[in-house]
């Protein structure tokens, strides 16, 4: 986090794995923003587990990195 800090630039690739050689890649600058009372963690842990969030767990502070795209490469497949 403390590169995204002082270098807010950030790429991303998303691969199929169906179709290995298809990707697209996002460019663009990276916004740290506080996930105050952890409302994306028990998002994900109630959709993927089922359950709430126990309340002894994950007591440390989160962030969420949130990418503001500024360009979009597609590579398809070959």
């Amino acid at each position: 986090m403390r590169n995204l800090r002082r270098d807010p630039r950030i790429s991303v690739s998303v691969h199929d794995l169906a179709h290995p050689h298809t990707a697209v890649e996002i460019r663009g600058t990276a916004e740290i923003v506080p996930d105050e009372g952890k409302h994306l963690l028990r998002g994900l842990w109630h959709k993927y587990l089922g359950v709430d969030l126990p309340a002894a767990k994950y007591d440390e502070d989160r962030v969420i990195i949130r990418v503001v795209p500024r360009r979009i490469i597609d590579v398809p497949g070959a």
